[in-house]
């Protein structure tokens, strides 16, 4: 009888773990069911952004580019305002020649 009772105990204690295992997975599926789509438009997302980001990386290589050029301009940039300063001087002193 003891034997029973002790079985009983057995049995009760897996039934409330298989009720609550139960209700855990019907709590996952519901989570699932609400987060599924949402998921599923992260991963639109991610795909879409794609190629905007190969356009990132683009945008970044294509500035290292501009920035390197314009220190190339830098001494272009000296020669010009020399010219231009220059080029004053040669008009002050024309006017300066004339009568």
């Amino acid at each position: 009888m003891e034997q029973q009772r002790e079985a009983l105990r057995h049995i009760d204690t897996a039934l409330t773990s298989i009720r609550y295992l139960d209700k855990g997975i019907a709590d996952v599926r519901a989570l699932e069911k609400t987060l599924g789509p949402l998921w599923e438009r992260v991963q639109v997302l991610e795909k879409a952004l794609e190629p905007y980001r190969d356009l990132q990386k683009q945008l970044e290589s294509l500035w290292s580019t501009i920035q390197d050029l314009e220190k190339r301009l830098e001494p272009m940039r000296a020669l010009s305002e020399e010219l231009t300063a220059v080029r004053d001087e040669l008009r002050k002193a024309t006017r300066q020649a004339l009568p």
